[in-house]
């Protein structure tokens, strides 16, 4: 039970948590249309995330701004394989994914934010989530702010899920991944991709070109952890990449929703919820948005607005609905 607060409160248009891809962009357009927003992430930025930091065309052209500044290489060229057998090459003269690391992708989506106007605090966990009649109360560290719309943008194990009681159940997978440098790899990746699937079972491996690396990874079902390096030396022997030139190796345990894992309406709390993305990794390919082409990771971006116990409640005597539309340029 939370524990009655009596400090200050600081109020503002909307509350945005989590400073990802989807809640900076998020904060950004709020701002840009007049909107007082407070951004919280509880990581210190720049911060690395698990992700293949591909982005799409898809998603750039949603963008409100360029990424042209954090992209590390233009890829054209995608070749898709099916266990190492056989393959089908595009190229494309036109670009298909921009490839970006997300420590500098994310540092410059929420300096985006900032400067559209948006108060962002870094290093800063939000604690707790409180709703009434008339606004959303987030508590972090050791404070409080309110205001009658929040943003939860924190991810499948994020605050907002678990106040929603989204949780549901889940199934894992695992992927392991490493970097190494350009020049020691057999062929040249610059502009190129690759995505070999059935690699390893309920998964695939891939090829990603950076700035001044290639990424090479694996990722499958989680009963495949204790094959993971095995896996990732086959990739790289297959791709040309030696394995024992491989720095920065890193596993990660990724959340996939169960099929029936949501919660029944009956449980949820009395606030109304709008999803941005799918909260937790989607099995067949990873991305849990369509922000990255091969993502790690999954984001989810759930807007919570205060209803009290009925749906449909119009806002209390003498207090204005506000609703701001974000302009496109």
């Amino acid at each position: 039970m939370l524990q009655p607060y009596d400090g200050p409160m600081e109020r503002f248009d909307a509350i945005v948590i989590g400073a990802g891809p989807a809640g900076s962009t998020a904060a950004f357009r709020l701002s840009r249309a007049g909107a007082r927003v407070l951004l919280l992430d509880r990581e210190r930025f720049p911060r690395d995330k698990p992700c293949g930091g591909g982005l799409t065309y898809r998603a750039v052209r949603e963008l409100p701004f360029t990424v042209e500044p954090v992209v590390e290489d233009t890829v054209r060229h995608v070749r898709l394989g099916f266990r190492y057998e056989r393959s089908i090459e595009r190229h494309t003269e036109g670009p298909l994914i921009l490839m970006t690391q997300r420590r500098r992708l994310d540092a410059h989506l929420a300096d985006q934010a900032v400067a559209a106007g948006a108060d962002f605090r870094d290093g800063v966990r939000a604690t707790a989530l409180e709703a009434d009649e008339r606004s959303v109360t987030v508590r972090f560290g050791g404070s409080a702010a309110t205001a009658p719309v929040a943003i939860g943008a924190d991810g499948v194990n994020g605050l907002t899920v678990r106040a929603l009681g989204l949780q549901g159940d889940r199934a894992h997978g695992v992927a392991l991944e490493g970097n190494v440098d350009h020049s020691h790899a057999r062929e040249d990746y610059r502009g190129r991709a690759v995505v070999e699937l059935g690699a390893v079972p309920g998964g695939y491996a891939w090829v990603f070109p950076k700035g001044d690396h290639v990424n090479v990874g694996v990722g499958g079902w989680e009963s495949e952890g204790p094959r993971l390096r095995e896996h990732l030396e086959r990739a790289c022997s297959e791709y040309g990449v030696p394995a024992e030139r491989l720095e920065s190796v890193r596993g990660f345990r990724l959340p996939m929703r169960a099929a029936d894992g949501c919660c029944s309406p009956a449980t949820r709390p009395a606030w109304s919820t709008r999803f941005r993305g799918t909260g937790c990794t989607k099995p067949s390919s990873a991305p849990g948005s369509p922000w990255n082409a091969c993502s790690q990771t999954g984001s989810t971006t759930t807007s919570l607005r205060s209803t009290g116990s009925s749906a449909g409640r119009s806002p209390p005597p003498g207090r204005r609905s506000t609703r701001w539309s974000a302009r496109r340029d």
